[in-house]
Order: C-alpha cells, then structure tokens, then sequence
C-alpha cells in the first residue's frame, strides 16, 4: 500500500512543531524574556563593578556615606514601595 501524498509533510510538520514548542518550554520555564530591575546598569556589564545592598531605612545614610567615603561613581537608590 503507499503512502499517501501528504504524510513526509505532515510527518516534517510535526518534528517542526515539536522543536517550537521545545524552544517555547525551554523560555517559559527559563523565565525570559524577564523584566530588569529599575537599579540595571549597562555600565556593570561593560567595565564597572556594582554593589546590590539591602537594608532598612535607618542604615540608608551609613550606607551612602561610606560609598561617598570611597569615592563610588554612582549611587542609586531604588523607588522607595
């Protein structure tokens, strides 16, 4: 009996469907595309070094002071919620 005309196709439609939903699994499950965060800075990536530091409110100022103290390039604070 042969194969009827349009089974290579269906056959290749099906491998093709399985590798997008593979790669759409993969990206789900990863968790991209994700937001970054407001404190991102490409300047990190490129050359420079970043310091993420979380405390309360009250450290806020000894915090800035001893950034200001060692000369830091930018200090960023984020949005307070």
């Amino acid at each position: 009996m042969p194969l009827p005309p349009d089974f290579v196709l269906t056959y290749e439609m099906f491998i093709l469907g399985g590798v997008f939903i593979t790669i759409l699994g993969f990206l789900i499950c990863a968790g991209l595309p994700a937001k970054r965060s407001p404190l991102y800075s490409a300047k990190v990536s490129e050359d420079q070094i970043g310091i993420l530091v979380k405390g309360d409110e009250s450290a806020l100022v000894t915090f800035k002071t001893i950034f200001v103290k060692h000369k830091a390039l930018e200090i960023q604070e984020e949005a307070r919620k």
